[in-house]
């Protein structure tokens, strides 16, 4: 019985370690690949923002293309007065 609690403990004592390593080797991962994971993200984060602008457009009949050119614009528009802004 003593010997199966020492089991026991060996294997917690071994889980938690992997468990470490394992968060250590993802938060490494995350480091080494952020240049790429970053502009994804806010491309996503975009994405997401301005989709129910782009359906409500296509609601009213305008087509994608300009659709997603007046977004643009339209973020560029914010964009440059946001710099504006913070000069």
């Amino acid at each position: 019985m003593a010997q199966e609690q020492q089991v026991t403990k060996h294997m917690k004592a071994a889980a938690y370690f992997l468990g470490f390593i394992s968060f250590v080797l993802f938060v490494y991962i995350l480091m080494a690949l952020s240049k790429i994971l970053i502009p994804v993200t806010i491309a996503i984060f975009l994405t997401f923002l301005f989709h129910p602008l782009l359906l409500f457009l296509a609601k009213r009949g305008a087509p994608r293309w300009v659709s997603i050119i007046l977004i643009l614009i339209v973020v560029g528009v914010f964009g440059y007065l946001l710099v504006l802004l913070l000069i």
